[in-house]
C-alpha cells in the first residue's frame, strides 16, 4: 500500500463503502460454521474462528486508517483556523 496517507484513506474508504459489507457477512458465515461444527472437529472449528478473527482484524484495520486520516484532518482544521480540504 502506498505511503501516502490520502491515498490509504481513500482506499480504506473506498473498500468499506463497496465490500463493508462483505466483511461481516463472511464472518457470520465463518461464526455460524464455528457454533454449528462438530465439538469433536478440533481442527474445523479452529480454522473457521481464525478465518473470522482475521477478517474482523482486517475490517478493523481499515476503519482505523480511515479514523485517522479524519481525525488528523480534522486537527490540522483545528489548528489552522480553516477547513482542510479532503474527499467525503
Amino acid at each position: 500500500m502506498s505511503d501516502d496517507p490520502e491515498q490509504r484513506y481513500l482506499r480504506a474508504r473506498e473498500v468499506l463503502r463497496d465490500a463493508g459489507f462483505v466483511f461481516d457477512e463472511f464472518v457470520a458465515a465463518e461464526t455460524r460454521r464455528w457454533l454449528t461444527s462438530d465439538p469433536e472437529d478440533a481442527a474445523g472449528r479452529e480454522a473457521a474462528y481464525m478465518r473470522a478473527r482475521v477478517a474482523t482484524e482486517l475490517k478493523l484495520m481499515l476503519l482505523a486508517q480511515k479514523s485517522e486520516y479524519e481525525d488528523t484532518q480534522l486537527t490540522k482544521e483545528r489548528l489552522h483556523g480553516r477547513r482542510a480540504e479532503h474527499p467525503n
